[in-house]
Order: C-alpha cells, then sequence, then structure tokens
C-alpha cells in the first residue's frame, strides 16, 4: 500500500512479508556515514534497517542497505520487484538476473568450429 500526501508526495508504503508481518520504506528521518540521507524501512517491532534515500516519484537505481541481514526472510531491497510494483516507476532495467551479474565479466561467444 502506497502512502500519498494530498500534492501527490510519496510518504511511505507497506508491504506483507512472507511471514505474514508489516515491513515499510519511510522517506528521510535518518543518515549513514557514507552515503548521507537515509530512507527508514521498519516493521512492526521498529526500525529494521536503513537505506540510500530515493526519490520515490522517480526511482533511478537500487538503493543500498545498511544491514540487509535485518530484513524478515523473503524480503528484499527496496526497489526490487516486491517494493516496485507499488511505485510509480518500475524497475525493467535492473532485473534480478542483472543484479547477480553485476560486477562478472561478460560470458565470451560461444567459439566456432570448423
Amino acid at each position: 500500500m502506497i502512502d500519498r500526501a494530498a500534492d501527490g508526495r510519496f510518504l511511505g508504503a507497506r508491504v506483507r512479508s512472507l511471514d505474514g508481518s508489516m515491513v515499510a520504506v519511510l522517506p528521510g528521518g535518518a543518515e549513514h556515514p557514507l552515503w548521507g540521507a537515509s530512507d527508514r524501512i521498519v516493521g512492526e517491532t521498529g526500525l529494521l534497517t536503513i537505506s540510500a534515500a530515493v526519490d520515490w516519484d522517480r526511482i533511478g537505481s537500487i538503493p543500498p542497505l545498511a544491514d540487509p541481514t535485518r530484513l524478515p526472510p523473503g524480503d528484499e531491497a527496496p526497489g526490487s520487484s516486491r517494493w516496485a510494483g507499488h511505485s510509480r516507476t518500475t524497475w525493467s532495467s535492473t532485473s534480478t538476473a542483472s543484479r547477480r551479474s553485476a560486477g562478472r565479466r561478460p560470458r565470451r561467444p560461444a567459439r566456432r568450429r570448423r
């Protein structure tokens, strides 16, 4: 579920985790020593972790998380397919396959047999 202000500004988003608990992203309200302004990822018991701040109306990249191990099982970073379905922007350019292959060398073309 997306929460927006009367002027359309993004206020937050909530999804149900695979274990049944609610996980939400709230813009702003935190700072990280490496990337600065951060969004908060909260669960039913409070702050889970933080991510680099995102312009939720014009998502341009998948933000890093300070501690992804604190997310409930099956949840992914905000901006992944689970979260992106709740934003105005889709993640067609950052599919799971392309994220997994990030940093790997491209495959060599198959050799032709003579």
